[in-house]
């Protein structure tokens, strides 16, 4: 429901606005866009890392999860079960994340 997504929203803000300490943790990435000071970006258990709300943008953030430099394709996936890595494509689009 759109209108209690922005309700939510609001109340993150006025408690951000009273001094107080938020943590979001979403997979939307347009959300935490708009909400976050700051993202920290995990990834395989790691910090992958800390971007300031104000560099954030979906690419980066996706680079930092995926674990690729800007137009250099992620690293391959290693599986623990010692199965073949499997290995993501070296393009990135706004759609993919």
């Amino acid at each position: 429901d759109i209108g209690a997504i922005a309700t939510v929203h609001r109340e993150l803000f006025a408690i951000r606005d009273e001094g107080c300490a938020v943590l979001l943790v979403s997979l939307d990435l347009d959300e935490v866009l708009t909400l976050a000071d700051r993202v920290l970006v995990l990834r395989d258990g790691r910090v992958a890392g800390l971007v300031p709300g104000n560099d954030a943008s979906e690419r980066a953030l996706g680079e930092l999860m995926l674990g690729a430099a800007a137009g250099q394709g992620a690293p391959p996936l290693s599986c623990p079960s010692g199965e073949p890595s499997a290995t993501r494509g070296s393009g990135t689009s706004r759609s993919e994340f």
